[in-house]
C-alpha cells in the first residue's frame, strides 16, 4: 500500500472500513500529502504484518484527530516522519505503540506545530537503543508532555530544536541513572527559547 493515496490533496473524506490489511507489509507514504483530509477511521486496520510506516501521515495538514489505538506496531522498523507536518492535530495517544524493533523515528512528529498533548510514554519504554530519534520533536512549538528516557541512544541530534517555544508549553525528561548524561545532551540540542527541562530520576 506504499503511496496508495499519495498526493490526493483534494480528498476530504475516505471510507476504508472494507480493507483487509492483515497481509500488508508496507504502508509508507500511504496518506502522504492528503492535505485536505479532515477525518480518517482506521479502526478496522490490521497492521500486525506492517514493517514500514515511513511518512505514512506526513503533510496531512487538515487532519483534526487520529485514533491509532488499534495499531499493532510489533513488526514496524521505520516510523520516520510518520506524523510529521500534521499541522491541525492537537492531541495524539500512542500509548499502545511497541517500538522495540523500530530503527528510525527520525522527525516522527516534526513540525506538527499545533500538537499540544502527546502520550508516548510506552514508545520510550520499549525503544530500541539503536533507533535514530534525530529531530523527533523538532518544530513542535506547543507541545507539553513528559517523557521517561530509559535507554541510551546514539542518534538524537536536534531532537528538541524549536520545541515547546510557545508560552506554557513544556517538555519534561525523566531519566534513569544510566541515561542522566544522555538527557543532558538531548536538552543541549534545544533552541534557546525552548522549554525543555530535566525532570526526576526514575
Amino acid at each position: 500500500m506504499r503511496k496508495l493515496f499519495y498526493g490526493c490533496n483534494a480528498l476530504v473524506d475516505l471510507d476504508l472500513s472494507s480493507f483487509d490489511t492483515s497481509n500488508v507489509t508496507d504502508m509508507s507514504y500511504m496518506f502522504d500529502n492528503c492535505c485536505s483530509l479532515e477525518s480518517l477511521d482506521l479502526s478496522s486496520f490490521n497492521t500486525s504484518s506492517v514493517a514500514n510506516m515511513l511518512n505514512m501521515f506526513n503533510r496531512c495538514a487538515s487532519l483534526i484527530s487520529l485514533d491509532l489505538n488499534s495499531f499493532d506496531t510489533n513488526n514496524v522498523t521505520n516510523m520516520a516522519s510518520m506524523l510529521a507536518n500534521c499541522a491541525s492535530l492537537i492531541s495524539l495517544d500512542l500509548s499502545n505503540f511497541n517500538t522495540e524493533n523500530v530503527l528510525s523515528m527520525k522527525s516522527m512528529f516534526g513540525y506538527s506545530s499545533r500538537l499540544k498533548i502527546l502520550n508516548i510514554e510506552n514508545i520510550f519504554l520499549t525503544m530500541n537503543s539503536s533507533c535514530d530519534i534525530s529531530g523527533m520533536f523538532e518544530g513542535c512549538y506547543d507541545l507539553t508532555t513528559t517523557i521517561s528516557i530509559r535507554n541510551n541512544v546514539n542518534k538524537f541530534s536536534n531532537i528538541f530544536l524549536h520545541s515547546a517555544t510557545i508560552a506554557e508549553s513544556k517538555i519534561t525528561l525523566n531519566y534513569t541513572p544510566e541515561t542522566s548524561s544522555l538527557v543532558d545532551q538531548m536538552i543541549a540540542t534545544k533552541s534557546s527559547n525552548s522549554n525543555v527541562v530535566k525532570g526526576v530520576q526514575i
